[in-house]
């Protein structure tokens, strides 16, 4: 019989906390009690005795008192048993991270402005013709394109007008974005490059301000299709409208991006432009004291420096800023070969032979029938005229030439258009578009070709003028077009034509520029019996003086004008004024321009 004395000893889970009925102890706040000692295993087995007798039950505690269940103390010893986790090693030490350098100033300018850059929303995406984020502008190409454009506002247009100054500027303009671009397409743009090249020269070797301005705007035409050539009809007629304007924009920012090298330094040419201004600036001012306190010196340096007015090199500078977006535009076409052709390999629309050979076979039909009619006035003559028509030859051919041209050039876009609807597939349809237009492009040149006949019967009877010479050169420039297109009908293809018409136009104002067309009118109508118009003779340039040698001294009076030698300016100088001037010279007892009755022009 057990002691009633002997209870269980208190157990930690039944000691009242400030923890609530049913919960679990707060462990975190008191620190863990060891387990019990495990008890051996004789003292489980040994076999107790029996309770005398059996007690009432205790009143057991309320739900809301009773405490947490306490596991078994069996499961102690296997508690404790369990190996300890090991602790995690130690982590190794992090070496020290290297300290950067300082940033300079402008690498921490570059840094803000590239973090302002990505920050910013991209409002205009960039021209994916013009935009060449990789390219930048080298020195040497800032310094040209400066340069070229100080040296054109005062060297292409003087007072006097034009001349060697102007010969240069364009050359320039041609050579400065050739030199500037790629060494690899210097050689497909070279034979372009001395056709443009040799129409802006023409100004340094005429005097006729007509024939200069042609081939000075052809020249201003031409410069960009040569920097940027194109294969396509479209994209050579964006280039001759200015289309190139576009990359106004990109161009500036390619020569920002190269302002400096990438170490932010100045660049060594730049830093000889540097020294090159103040050194200039330094013989500026002392030479201007020198000249002030000594007057032979001061005749010396007027003898030196050209005389420029304070307004004159106002006007200089401002037409050096309307200069310098045109050059740089140039130069970055140059590198950038921008290309306004479009897409290639697109289908268009094409016609069937019923619908091509019809209006083309009527026309045909009515050029033949034409033509023939012709034939029969040039072989009947003036009498033919005379009799059917009632006018002189003259008058009748002067009559049909406006006529014919508009013929001419409209036959040429009804060739152009038909031969872009014209189906080829076949060898068939390629066969039929030969036989059309080969026969109405042969008939077109016959029609050229009689308002050729007409232009040169009019002016054998009432002379030569300057409108006649260009309309003349025109009329023949149709007719080397309508030999080209005769080649692209029989190749039936076009990716040269484009190129071949720009260049047989440049080839023609260099015929006409290479004919001296002032010189050739006043020896013309001197050596025909016509009567001399001194007032239009006295109008030409001065390429037309040299052939005045067979005139009267008094006649010669008053068409040739007094010298200008002393006015005229280095850059405003060409050969026809040098030559001029030698005839002047060689005749100046009989210039008596004071004995001249007229006056003409004086």
């Amino acid at each position: 019989m057990s002691d009633p004395n002997e209870s269980p000893a208190p157990r930690s889970e039944d000691a009242e906390g400030p923890e609530a009925p049913g919960e679990a102890p707060n462990r975190s706040a008191a620190a863990p009690e060891p387990p019990p000692a495990p008890r051996p295993p004789e003292a489980d087995s040994a076999p107790q005795a029996p309770p005398a007798t059996q007690e009432a039950p205790a009143p057991q505690a309320p739900p809301a008192a009773q405490a947490a269940p306490v596991p078994r103390p069996e499961q102690a010893p296997q508690a404790a048993d369990r190996p300890a986790t090991p602790a995690a090693p130690p982590r190794p030490a992090a070496p020290p991270h290297a300290v950067p350098p300082p940033r300079t100033a402008y690498e921490q300018q570059l840094a803000t402005q590239a973090y302002y850059q990505q920050m910013a929303p991209r409002l205009i995406e960039p021209n994916p013709r013009w935009h060449r984020p990789d390219s930048a502008a080298s020195s040497t190409a800032s310094v040209l394109v400066i340069a070229l454009a100080l040296f054109g506002a005062w060297a292409a247009f003087g007072v006097d007008g034009v001349g060697i100054g102007l010969a240069l500027t364009g050359i320039g303009l041609v050579a400065v974005p050739l030199l500037t671009s790629d060494r690899r397409d210097l050689l497909p743009r070279l034979p372009g490059a001395v056709l443009v090249a040799a129409l802006w020269s023409v100004a340094a070797f005429r005097d006729a301000g007509w024939v200069v301005a042609l081939c000075s705007l052809a020249a201003f035409a031409l410069t960009p299709a040569v920097l940027a050539p194109q294969r396509r009809f479209s994209g050579n007629l964006v280039v001759l409208f200015m289309g190139w304007l576009e990359g106004l924009s990109p161009s500036f920012s390619w020569l920002a991006r190269g302002r400096r090298d990438r170490d932010g330094e100045r660049s060594r040419t730049m830093r000889g432009l540097w020294t090159a201004l103040v050194t200039v600036a330094l013989l500026l001012v002392f030479g201007g004291l020198f000249a002030a306190a000594d007057s032979t010196f001061a005749g010396l340096v007027g003898s030196l420096l050209p005389d420029l007015n304070p307004v004159e090199i106002v006007l200089r500078l401002m037409l050096a800023v309307a200069l310098f977006p045109l050059v740089l535009i140039w130069t970055y076409t140059a590198v950038a070969k921008p290309r306004f052709d479009g897409e290639g390999g697109k289908e268009h629309r094409t016609v069937s032979r019923f619908e091509l050979a019809v209006p083309l076979g009527a026309l045909n039909l009515l050029f033949a029938a034409f033509i023939a009619v012709q034939l029969r006035v040039y072989l009947g003559g003036e009498d033919y005229v005379l009799d059917t028509a009632g006018l002189t030859f003259a008058e009748y051919a002067r009559k049909g030439f406006w006529q014919l041209s508009v013929v001419a050039f409209l036959a040429l876009g009804v060739i152009a258009l038909a031969a872009w609807l014209a189906p080829k597939r076949e060898q068939g349809d390629r066969w039929l578009v030969r036989a059309l237009l080969g026969p109405l492009g042969l008939m077109s040149m016959v029609v050229v070709a009689s308002a050729l006949y007409r232009m040169y019967t009019y002016f054998e009877t009432y002379g030569l003028t300057r409108m006649r010479v260009w309309i003349f050169t025109v009329e023949i420039w149709l007719a080397v077009l309508f030999a080209l297109v005769l080649v692209c009908c029989w190749k039936l293809r076009a990716t040269w034509l484009p190129r071949a018409i720009l260049a047989s136009g440049a080839l023609a104002l260099l015929g006409l520029a290479a004919v001296n067309p002032d010189a050739l009118i006043a020896r013309y109508n001197l050596d025909h019996d016509h009567e001399l118009d001194l007032v239009y003779l006295a109008g030409l340039s001065d390429d037309a003086v040299p052939e005045f040698e067979e005139l009267s001294a008094a006649d010669r009076a008053c068409v040739v004008a007094p010298s200008r030698s002393e006015d005229r300016a280095v850059l405003t100088w060409n050969l026809g004024y040098q030559r001029a001037e030698e005839f002047r010279e060689e005749h100046d007892q009989s210039l008596r321009w004071e004995e001249c009755p007229t006056r003409f022009g004086y």
